[in-house]
């Protein structure tokens, strides 16, 4: 007599011999598209994360330039984690903090920012072209204006 549980055992065995290497390939050949796909629709990251902070630096510069450093910092994190927000990227605040710090770190040490002689020019035209009143350079502190 025939032991169909060992037929069937057998069976199944051949079959699975050829249908998982099959659906292993199927697997690996559907994630690398998929990742394709997603590398092609996202924007590079790190590339998204720089232009937002560089972004959020010169805007925290020009809306707080009469604020301490660490008022512009939380105004560029939040610019940041904002931004991220509406394209649909979480990042870590610490990693957004460091790189405001880089960010502002080269930009100073490219002259970026305006010097307290060249805001106090512009003040002073300013004033006399009528175009109103800016804030004396007093109130800009000497870390955050090279």
């Amino acid at each position: 007599m025939i032991d169909w549980k060992v037929v069937l055992g057998e069976v199944m065995t051949q079959v699975m011999r050829v249908v998982i290497p099959v659906c292993v390939v199927l697997i690996i050949k559907w994630g690398v598209q998929l990742f394709e796909l997603i590398k092609k629709n996202q924007p590079d990251f790190a590339a998204v994360l720089q232009v937002a902070v560089n972004n959020a630096v010169i805007a925290a510069e020009q809306k707080l330039f009469t604020e301490e450093g660490k008022k512009k910092k939380e105004y560029a994190i939040h610019s940041v984690q904002d931004f991220l927000a509406q394209k649909g990227m979480m990042v870590d605040v610490g990693v957004i903090e460091d790189a405001i710090e880089a960010a502002v770190y080269t930009m100073h040490r490219e002259n970026f920012f305006l010097s307290k002689e060249q805001i106090e020019m512009m003040r002073q035209n300013a004033q006399d072209s009528g175009m109103g009143d800016m804030p004396p350079v007093e109130h800009f502190e000497e870390e955050n204006h090279g």
